[in-house]
């Protein structure tokens, strides 16, 4: 079975198909599960055509069964019974329009004879029967406003808050409302103004409520991690005055503390000499925080972290606990598979690090906002659009480009031809492409309409901008062509789904359109929730304090017989420390590393460094820490059948090669046929010389393996 079948590509039906044949010919069945009104991923290569069209032309009978659901089992009656005549409508309109646009130019018969139709028939079957026992009730809210007023936002705005507080006063919880929008920026403009509304809940004498979306969920829009981050910055570059104001900035946000009051001051903050700029950090921030500034960059990269977070006691800001602990996380993650330095990770937030979210239960207690791509598939008590005006086609602002099959010489000799969409193709010989692009843009965004409309379980309440003239250019003036031509129809029979009476549910003079009551709940389901407890602050501490998270054994000074375990813990750690050391001025870094990444304890850090720079002292091995050799740790040596072998050393140099293999215990026969193994392996790729050692590190032993010949 492959299910969404309305979203599948070109090139994914090149690879499905052949699958389905050699299915179909050892006698299984195979069900191909989509809705082609729900395809609106096509800016991923998805096509509708493959499930409306291709399918019956690659297979057609005896093959090919159709069976159609057409019981709506989600919403309640009046919205089914909006919804099939509205859509019913809407791509009558819509195909008309478009038909209209074809009648203009001619560019042969039979091509103009496949594009007719094709909005119709992909909702052709749109009727959806009440199941028997359906819920009744339901109701459908749609206001417009005219667009040529500049304020409607901010009308759509107010009249938002006072719907969601209808809403809530009639029963429903704030987790059963979901507001749907076109464009993640519009659902920031929502939230914005929803949650600014808030602020003034006592005024307004209504209901208080929690708000969630997707945007919200993601670490960088939190003020505690960015101050984390920019302090961050702030430790490698003290001189950049615009991340110190921000640094700043966020600080006051988390905190209320702020050594200046104003945007004047800011700026002389900003151009201020450095004594002044000195003069108002202090000021504003703790003074343990200097006390520290000179050894925190040095420490390893998740105390660094958790140091800010003490130092400012974030930890304590409730609203920021679930960020903080998240973004400590992403760090950990971090340091066990990337270099563990503060400037690396910094690089790599603004590429990766940016795209993290925090993972919350989806039982909680919020309105949602998220797109309506999001919301595909999902269902909600009350959905509500507060901005249904979308373009039907691609706007003159975009830069659109389509790729074009000319058939005209001399421009054949191109299979493919890059071309701005525009009106202006219309007249040109790629006035096909314009027109196919024309058909798939109307179908994809009336398929937005659709899937958000249907939705909704209980209430569907939408606000539109419309311009009131013949000329559509968006979802809303769809919608209220298409709401006016239902009004229009004074004839039928209310009980009748294919023929309701719409004419006395629209209000000219209001531009409102009310069908169904808005009827209180009675009884309000409890909804099956998992219980989470909430953390009020986030755990931090010093290293002392804290219970210390050991990720590879580090008792590698103590090695015993017995301790087998220990004894191949210890050799892991210094082959790992030997890889990253090319030459003796390496030997900082690399247990710098390797400390920072929680390999090894700092207390131990010194001991080892010692113990390093006493091992390079021996007269033969010391010598391949030179500068003088082109080094290469750890470089994989392909051979055979893709095997792979992986020598600790080779240097190399005027065409000589020479191997080592380190070996932290005693010695084995079997440790000079590996290293044999590798001098053969370097010998075949044309090394004139190859030598090869084995160190016995902790014995201070370096035994040479000559290499056999075969005779």
């Amino acid at each position: 079975m492959m299910d969404e079948f309305q979203d599948t590509s070109w090139m994914q039906w090149e690879n499905f198909r052949p699958l389905l044949v050699n299915s179909l010919s050892e006698n299984h069945d195979c069900m191909l599960v989509g809705d082609v009104k729900q395809s609106i991923y096509r800016w991923r290569n998805s096509d509708w055509k493959i499930l409306a069209e291709q399918v019956n032309i690659d297979f057609g009978d005896p093959w090919i069964k159709e069976f159609h659901l057409d019981t709506n089992w989600r919403s309640r009656e009046n919205i089914i019974r909006f919804n099939t005549v509205f859509f019913e409508k809407a791509t009558a309109i819509l195909e008309s329009r478009y038909q209209d646009k074809l009648s203009e130019k001619d560019f042969g018969g039979e091509a103009l004879r496949s594009f007719r139709g094709r909005i119709t028939k992909a909702y052709e079957d749109i009727y959806q029967q009440i199941p028997p026992s359906g819920k009744k009730g339901g109701s459908v809210r749609i206001k417009f406003y005219d667009q040529a007023d500049k304020d409607w936002k901010e009308q759509v705005k107010s009249k938002l808050y006072d719907s969601i507080q209808s809403v809530l006063d009639q029963g429903f919880g704030p987790d059963d409302i979901a507001i749907l929008v076109r464009k993640t920026k519009e659902g920031r403009e929502i939230i914005a103004s929803l949650l600014s509304m808030e602020k003034d809940i006592n005024d307004r004498d209504g209901r208080s409520f929690d708000i969630i979306s997707n945007e919200s969920l993601f670490l960088e829009n939190s003020p505690a991690v960015q101050f984390i981050l920019s302090v961050c910055k702030y430790l490698i570059y003290p001189w950049d005055r615009i991340n110190s104001a921000f640094m700043l900035s966020e600080y006051r946000r988390i905190s209320g503390s702020w050594g200046y009051t104003d945007d004047k001051d800011q700026l002389d903050f900003l151009c201020g000499e450095d004594q002044a700029f000195d003069e108002i950090l202090r000021s504003s921030f703790p003074e343990s925080f200097f006390r520290v500034i000179r050894y925190l960059p040095h420490l390893p990269l998740f105390e660094i972290t958790e140091k800010i977070i003490q130092i400012f006691k974030l930890h304590s800001i409730e609203a920021e606990v679930p960020y903080i602990q998240a973004f400590q996380d992403t760090v950990i993650e971090y340091i066990r598979n990337e270099t563990s330095d503060l400037h690396s990770f910094l690089e790599w937030w603004k590429t990766e690090g940016i795209k993290r979210t925090i993972a919350v239960s989806e039982y909680q207690n919020a309105i949602r906002v998220l797109t309506i791509h999001k919301a595909k598939g999902l269902e909600f008590p009350v959905v509500i659009i507060p901005f249904c005006y979308w373009n039907l086609d691609h706007s003159p602002q975009q830069s659109t480009v389509i790729w074009c099959s000319p058939e005209k010489k001399p421009f054949d000799a191109l299979e493919l031809l890059p071309v701005r969409y525009s009106p202006n193709l219309a007249d040109t010989i790629f006035c096909k492409d314009y027109y196919s692009e024309m058909l798939h843009t109307y179908v994809d965004n009336l398929n937005l309409l659709y899937v958000a409309f249907t939705r909704a379980i209980d209430r569907l309440i939408v606000y539109a901008p419309t311009t009131g003239r013949e000329k559509m250019t968006h979802a809303g003036d769809l919608l209220f062509d298409t709401i006016r031509n239902m009004a229009s129809v004074e004839t039928g029979n209310d009980q009748d789904l294919k023929a309701p009476v719409f004419s006395h549910y629209w209000q000219q003079e209001k531009r409102e359109f009310i069908f169904g009551k808005d009827l209180k709940q009675d009884v309000k389901t409890e909804k099956s929730r998992i219980r989470s407890g909430k953390l009020k602050n986030y755990p931090s501490g010093t290293m002392k304090d804290r219970l210390r998270l050991r990720l590879h054994k580090t008792d590698y000074f103590e090695i015993t017989d017995e301790e087998k375990k220990a004894r191949i813990s210890y050799g892991n750690i210094m082959h790992e420390l030997f890889e990253h050391i090319v030459t003796r001025n390496d030997i900082d870094r690399a247990i710098s590393k390797l400390t920072s990444q929680g390999k090894i304890q700092h207390d131990k850090a010194e001991e080892l460094k010692m113990k390093v720079v006493e091992i390079l002292t021996h007269p033969v091995a010391g010598e391949w820490f030179d500068e003088d050799w082109e080094v290469k740790t750890e470089a994989e040596i392909l051979y055979g059948d893709e095997k792979v072998r992986r020598p600790d050393r080779v240097l190399i140099k005027n065409n000589r090669a020479v191997v080592i293999d380190y070996k932290f215990g005693s010695e084995e026969e079997s440790h000079k046929q590996q290293l044999m193994g590798y001098m053969k392996n370097l010998k075949m790729m044309g090394y004139t010389e190859v030598k090869g050692y084995i160190w016995y590190v902790d014995f201070a032993k370096i035994t040479e393996v000559l290499m056999k010949y075969e005779s």
